[in-house]
Parts: structure tokens; sequence; C-alpha cells
């Protein structure tokens, strides 16, 4: 009678006993443990990542090479698709590899809230200027928001200020304006 291959599964604490040489995602799957596998076993997506805690633990192949970083497979991190269990072995799962069952929320209380963000956009589209019009930029963006928003302001960051004239013209006078208690921080 062959021996049996007894794989020791942390933190989950589980122990398994194998027949003979097993693809070690095949092995974790038939405990019982769910264990990420987006590619269904083909070692792209290293979802199935696991830790080998035994000193003696075998080269990672070509595919784990790819997908692992140095300091991970130092560390004793595998594929779990990729690993044939063909002695008695103790592993590590990380949470991250294990699959997490999907929560839905059915039921709620629905509340009712104003929405008051302390910044609000305002559009405007400003009269040209011409010779016979000489109000400033300024000006003309104090009145737009006075008349169509209703809205008084007391000044313009300074930032704001120097790009004004180059986006007003830029945009054909038809312009948003990002307004913080009363003063104009954007254009």
């Amino acid at each position: 009678m062959q021996k049996k291959i007894k794989i020791s599964i942390e933190p989950i604490g589980k122990r398994v006993l194998l027949e003979g040489p097993t693809n070690g995602l095949d092995a974790i799957l038939e405990a019982g443990i769910d264990i990420k596998s987006v590619c269904a076993g083909k070692g792209t997506c290293g979802k199935c990542r696991i830790i080998i805690r035994d000193k003696d633990r075998k080269p990672p192949n070509s595919q784990e090479s790819k997908i692992l970083g140095k300091d991970e497979i130092d560390h004793g991190v595998r594929l779990a698709c990729q690993q044939i269990f063909d002695r008695d072995l103790s592993i590590y799962i990380p949470a991250s590899s294990l699959s997490e069952e999907q929560k839905l929320q059915v039921k709620g209380v629905e509340k009712e809230f104003d929405v008051d963000p302390p910044v609000k956009k305002y559009h405007l589209k400003l009269k040209r200027a011409s010779l016979d019009d000489l109000v400033s930029d300024l000006k003309r963006i104090k009145d737009g928001l006075r008349s169509e928003h209703g809205l008084s302001i007391d000044g313009m960051d300074l930032e704001t200020l120097k790009i004004m004239p180059d986006v007003i013209r830029k945009n054909a006078w038809d312009i948003t304006l990002a307004v913080r208690d009363k003063e104009i921080i954007n254009i």
C-alpha cells in the first residue's frame, strides 16, 4: 500500500491526505477550500498564490517566474495551479487568494438629505467686449452671476484672475465658474 501525501493548509487548519501526486489547485479545491483562480489553472492570472512553508521547496517554473516577483519567490510564494503536491507539505493560503462570498444589501433605510457642496459651478454666456462697451471682464462676470444666478461675488482667486482674460476669449465668452464662499476659485 502506497503512503498517502499529507498537506497541512493554514490558516484554515485543514489537513488533506492525497492518494498520489496531485495538482495543487485541484487538491485545494477538492478539500473544499475556495481559492481564486480566474484563469482556471493556466497560471496566467496569479490569483491562486500560496506560500510553501517547507524549506526544501522546489524552484519556481517559468510561468511562476513571469507572474511572481523575486522577493515573493524567495519567501516561498508559488501559484497553486503550477505546483504538484508530491510530498508532505505545509502551505499557507493568504486571505487575498481566498474567494469571498458575495454579499448583497437587500434592506436598508432610505433617508433624504440636502446636498450642499462647498464649491458650486455656474455657467455664463458673457456679452462680448467692444470699443463701445469698455466694462472689465471681472465686472461682466459679477454682473452675469448676479443677474442670471442671484449670486453676489466678493472676489476672485489670484491665479484664476491671471488666466481669466485668456480663458474667456478662448471659449468665445461662454464660461463656467467654480465659486466657493462668494469667491471665484476657477474658470
